[in-house]
């Protein structure tokens, strides 16, 4: 049976770097992981001296059939693709399998990162996707890096995700009078950005989008697509 334990320390409420949140989610014949995503590696390299929360230790495997059903719906959506020069790159053996043949879609040790600064989010960005070399993250504040491993499509516009992701946007991306402190920056390694926007560079409209655009400043989509959630700009 599945168990969730939560657990959170506040040392001093007005400074953030003080908070501590760990989170983890236990299962029978949960595995450690050999993580070797080249965008979460260099978050890691980059992230040392910043906060990191939901310690996310193991993964729990998904059958081998699902997991080519959701990348083949995925690769399907991608040649949809109109706006941004980058290829599908997804495959069947960039997931670790489990000692009974089913397959780990966990890429990072953290779900999410509270960066020191944009730069450190922008130099990962050029480093682990060489198309974007020139891309550029506005700003030289701090960030927040959020990271969601779901594959089955449209899954991120729905709960557990949207509440997943509204609730560390809001804790720690605004201060108590819910003004902005930090960029908000999402990674979904698996998913692709037509599920977001139409060929027309128009945003679709789905209650998960609308929360994703309110809470987000970027997210970065499989093959590396980089989309702008404030003004619809793709790379």
């Amino acid at each position: 049976m599945r168990k969730n334990v939560w657990q959170l320390t506040i040392t001093n409420p007005i400074l953030v770097s003080s908070w501590r949140i760990r989170y983890a989610r236990r299962w029978r014949g949960q595995e450690r992981l050999n993580l070797a995503n080249r965008f979460s590696t260099q978050i890691e390299l980059h992230s040392k001296n910043s906060l990191r929360g939901l310690a996310l230790l193991r993964s729990r495997p998904q059958e081998k059939e699902d997991v080519a059903e959701w990348i083949a719906q995925q690769k399907a959506m991608f040649k949809t693709n109109k706006l941004a020069n980058a290829n599908f790159t997804l495959t069947l053996s960039d997931f670790p399998k489990s000692e009974a043949g089913r397959l780990h879609l966990t890429t990072a040790k953290n779900v999410f990162y509270l960066m020191d600064s944009n730069r450190d989010v922008e130099a990962a960005i050029r480093k682990a996707f060489p198309r974007l070399e020139n891309a550029a993250i506005e700003g030289d504040g701090l960030a927040f890096l959020y990271i969601s491993n779901s594959l089955k499509p449209g899954r991120i516009f729905g709960d557990p995700f949207t509440g997943q992701l509204s609730a560390f946007a809001n804790i720690f991306t605004k201060d108590v009078l819910g003004q902005k402190t930090r960029t908000a920056i999402a990674y979904y390694p698996h998913q692709v950005h037509t599920q977001l926007v139409a060929d027309d560079g128009v945003f679709k409209k789905n209650k998960g989008i609308t929360i994703m655009r309110d809470l987000l400043d970027y997210a970065i989509f499989q093959g590396g697509v980089l989309v702008n959630l404030k003004t619809g700009k793709i790379l």
